[in-house]
Formats: structure tokens, C-alpha cells, sequence
């Protein structure tokens, strides 16, 4: 949309920034386009979407679910992967329940016929991190309705596989990164995990920044590892 867009200026005039975007400038926005979808404008679902997004990085998930269920149920609209990656938002700063949530996401998108994407990779390995548990579910949608109780470090390399292998999906060089620094952060540093992180992040291009070896390197000192044998070593 061109800048002087009704539909532009509703979102981005009110979310200049989404991570610091007011509930009341969400809310404003939301009832925006509602307005404007009323005087006969289409609104596209990537608008919707930002809403969501913005409502989510803030912490007001109220405002982010009811914007999800509005773009179908009030706008006529399917929601995309993207609607699904801006609800994953929600997740990764519930230490007890972000878990479950991320994982009844993921069955919702799968349910659609929709596939995930590498920025659903992402956030669903921060959610992962971030949850208190050292054992979790693995995400039934992938592992199967029988799904057990693992480790997360088994979950998570399982997840990347799952995506890498199965449905063609790259995980991005900075989740891998993260992934192998939260390997090697666990009680019992997870070494296979930031091995096939490693591997990967060569195998696809990525390579491995000075500021990561350096950082990983930190990490699997402090965890009493031998960095000298990983390679990490000065």
C-alpha cells in the first residue's frame, strides 16, 4: 500500500514500533480496520496479522487471539503460517504453560494444511528453552499422538530433524545458534546436540561466527566441559 494508504496508516501510524506498541494503539488499530473494512475496504490478512504480532510481543494476548479469531470469523479471511508464527509470540515468556500453548498452536496450523516455516522453528525452540521443566511432551503433531516424555535437548534436536528432513524446512542459522548455546547451558550440557547444531550450521552455509564460538566456547567452560577437544579452544 502506498504510504498515504488508509489501511497503511491505521497499522503503522498507531504500531511504529511492535514490541513497543501500547494496548491502547492495538486496540486502536484493530477497531481501525474494522472501521475501514465497513466503508467496503479489503483488508488484507498481513494487516491483521501485524496486530496480532504487536499484541503479542507485548504481553497482551487478549488483544492477540481475539485479532486471530477476528480475521476469520469477522473479516472473512484465512489466517497463514504468519498468523500462526505471530500467536507463537505468546509462548516463550510462559515459563509454566508457554509449552502447551506452542504445542496446541502447532497442532491448529497442522490441522489447516498449513506448513510451518523456519520462523515457526524459531519460536518454537524459545518456547522450548524457556520452559521450566527439564522433561517435556514432544509436539504431538510431529511425534505422533503417543508421543512420551523426553528430555527438551532430545525434543529440540528431534523438532530441527523433524523439520530438516521431513518437510524441507532450513532451521536459520541464529536458531541453531541459540539452540547450541541453550544445549550447553543445560544442568548436564547436552554435547550431541551442540555437535549436530554445529554440523548443521556448516552443512547449510551458515558457518560459525567468531562471536558464537566464542560465546559457546564461555558456556561449555563455566558447564566444566573440555573445549579443547569440541574445537572451541583459543
Amino acid at each position: 500500500h502506498e504510504a498515504g494508504h488508509p489501511i497503511r496508516r491505521a497499522l503503522w501510524e498507531d504500531l511504529p514500533q511492535k514490541k513497543s506498541a501500547s494496548v491502547r494503539r492495538i486496540d486502536f488499530s484493530y477497531y481501525a480496520l474494522e472501521d475501514l473494512q465497513r466503508q467496503g475496504f479489503a483488508i488484507p490478512a498481513c494487516a491483521l496479522n501485524s496486530v496480532v504480532e504487536a499484541a503479542a510481543q507485548i504481553g497482551y494476548d487478549d488483544g492477540a487471539w481475539m485479532t486471530a479469531n477476528a480475521l476469520e470469523e469477522e473479516f472473512g479471511l484465512k489466517p497463514d503460517v504468519y498468523t500462526f508464527n505471530a500467536l507463537l509470540r505468546c509462548c516463550p515468556d510462559k515459563p509454566t504453560s508457554g509449552w502447551d500453548l506452542c504445542c496446541s498452536i502447532l497442532a491448529d496450523l497442522g490441522k489447516r494444511g498449513l506448513e510451518p516455516d523456519a520462523e515457526t522453528l524459531q519460536l518454537t525452540m524459545m518456547t522450548l528453552f524457556e520452559h521450566e521443566a527439564e522433561n517435556v511432551p514432544g509436539p504431538a503433531c510431529y511425534f505422533g499422538d503417543g508421543a512420551q516424555t523426553l528430555p527438551k535437548t532430545e525434543v529440540a534436536a528431534r523438532v530441527i530433524e523433524y523439520y530438516a528432513d521431513t518437510i524441507g524446512v532450513e532451521p536459520s542459522g541464529r536458531t541453531l545458534r541459540n539452540v547450541a548455546v541453550c544445549a550447553a547451558k543445560q544442568h548436564v550440557p547436552d554435547i550431541e546436540l551442540v555437535a549436530y547444531c554445529r554440523r548443521l550450521l556448516l552443512e547449510l552455509g551458515h558457518g560459525e561466527p567468531e562471536f558464537f564460538r566464542r560465546r559457546l566456547a564461555q558456556v561449555l567452560e563455566a558447564q566444566g566441559a573440555d573445549i579443547i577437544s569440541l574445537g572451541l579452544a583459543d
